[in-house]
């Protein structure tokens, strides 16, 4: 299953396409809110959470999640901070997975980090592509392999 959050679209985008390599189910996080850059991107720089609606899938179906989200003022966007504090407990026994398209793509590193913190584990890989990438379509080789890494077998 792939869980994203998009606030120009890009996001999106990436989610559509993992969705469509790996023919997982695909679910947006919804805080209810109308983008603000100023708010957006201080509730993401304080780390603060927001109401997120509940999701319509039920997560114990799935053994993968991937988590699809825009890097905002250097932090997760509240909404993905809020459903990563929130769903934790649910996401201990699975395979995460993390994408993010952002402005800076692979500089934005430090994002992994933040995002275990939140939920209290690794991920399986992560993946970080810049909106360059993805509106000149070089990216559609790492959203390959990446799916790819995806779709492979879990190790014993």
């Amino acid at each position: 299953m792939i869980v994203y959050f998009s606030g120009s679209g890009n996001n999106k985008r990436v989610a559509e396409k993992l969705a469509d390599l790996i023919k997982a189910d695909i679910e947006r996080l919804d805080d209810g809110q109308r983008r603000c850059f100023f708010r957006d991107g201080f509730q993401a720089a304080t780390q603060k959470t927001v109401a997120i609606k509940q999701l319509t899938k039920d997560l114990d179906y799935y053994d993968d999640i991937v988590l699809v989200t825009p890097v905002w003022a250097g932090n997760l966007p509240a909404a993905v901070r809020t459903f990563l504090l929130n769903y934790k407990d649910r996401l201990l026994g699975k395979r995460v997975w993390l994408a993010s398209c952002s402005g800076s793509g692979e500089d934005n590193k430090e994002i992994v980090n933040k995002a275990i913190k939140c939920l209290s584990k690794d991920f399986e890989a992560a993946l970080l592509l810049s909106d360059a990438e993805l509106k000149k379509a070089k990216a559609d080789q790492k959203l390959q392999d990446f799916a790819a890494l995806i779709a492979r077998p879990p190790s014993c």
